[in-house]
């Protein structure tokens, strides 16, 4: 092999997607020999535990070809199989891609040719989508909210989609407990990044499995993750209600002390200030939950995924 030749390992993380991984690779191979043929390349599966025939098919693929490799969780671990797919990539850089066909694959020579310029990490900023207009428009609003609020500099309509340099992903490895958030790990580490604008298309075949459960979840965790400002709010607003109602209580027993007979405190005030305070406590109490939950995520020292196993990678002690 040609030492100038520059490598490229395209990542994937799929889940049920047997409708797409074939295609999906066939179409980056010719991609590859009709545009791209000075490049050394790899295409790298990370199958999260599919319970279709996803795996049989990636399986097929890599007797197939000997540079399509694959790693096969030993259960799902929801969003953290993404992060580790790309930390398990080499070559100088890593492109990453949906396994549903929504990042145009057509895009991929244009991303390589920005990363050769120098930039650290391209990223694929969504101008518009297929997808429905009321999910569009919820995303929109999410990440203007995530841009606005969050301790780093969020990028907006970014999905992981883009190339990342070697070097950037090496500072990813080096954390003992990255946030397992690719956009999140972007934002708070990443620098001398480029931007390059594309429509995001229809998912070709099968279903999303992200319902809205799912994304308002990872929505939440992202928010707690990147903001302060719950937390802030919540001892704003602790504080604020804590002199309201001191300053109550003490008007109340002055008033009390001047007309002891007559002035009865009464059961309406009572119940109120109980009720109020008490919701009051435990929606506060729900904000510090979950930045102590994030917490918690943060000083766990366990793996993203755990592997069952690896194919056709060179390091053949890693096969198992």
């Amino acid at each position: 092999m040609n030492d100038k030749r520059k490598k490229v390992c395209v990542s994937i993380p799929c889940y049920n997607e047997e409708g797409n991984v074939v295609p999906l690779c066939e179409a980056i191979i010719k991609e590859f020999a009709e545009k791209l043929p000075d490049y050394d390349y790899i295409i790298q599966f990370i199958d999260n535990c599919s319970q279709d025939t996803t795996q049989q098919k990636i399986l097929e693929l890599c007797r197939k070809y000997p540079f399509v490799r694959a790693i096969f969780n030993a259960k799902n671990y929801k969003g953290n199989s993404a992060l580790h797919g790309l930390l398990q990539s080499e070559g100088d850089c890593t492109i990453y891609l949906s396994a549903d066909f929504q990042d145009p694959i057509e895009m991929i020579p244009e991303l390589l040719h920005k990363w050769e310029e120098g930039y650290l990490i391209v990223a694929a900023i969504k101008k518009s989508s297929k997808e429905k207009k009321l999910m569009y428009a919820v995303r929109s609003w999410y990440y203007k909210i995530m841009h606005k609020w969050s301790k780093v500099d969020f990028i907006e309509q970014f999905c992981n989609f883009g190339v990342y340099d070697k070097e950037f992903l090496d500072i990813i490895r080096e954390l003992k407990n990255p946030n397992y958030s690719i956009r999140g790990n972007v934002a708070e580490y990443g620098y001398n990044i480029c931007y390059v604008e594309y429509e995001q298309q229809e998912r070709r075949s099968g279903k999303s499995n992200y319902n809205v459960w799912k994304l308002l979840n990872l929505a939440i965790t992202n928010f707690i993750d990147y903001t302060d400002v719950l937390l802030r709010g919540a001892t704003i607003l602790g504080g604020f209600f804590s002199v309201v109602f001191a300053i109550t209580a003490v008007v109340f027993f002055v008033k009390k002390l001047l007309n002891w007979s007559g002035y009865p405190m009464g059961i309406a005030p009572i119940l109120i200030g109980i009720f109020f305070v008490g919701s009051l406590n435990m929606f506060l109490l729900g904000i510090i939950g979950e930045y102590v939950l994030a917490v918690r995520k943060k000083v766990t020292d366990s793996p993203l995924v755990i592997e069952r196993v690896r194919i056709n990678f060179e390091d053949k002690d890693n096969e198992k």
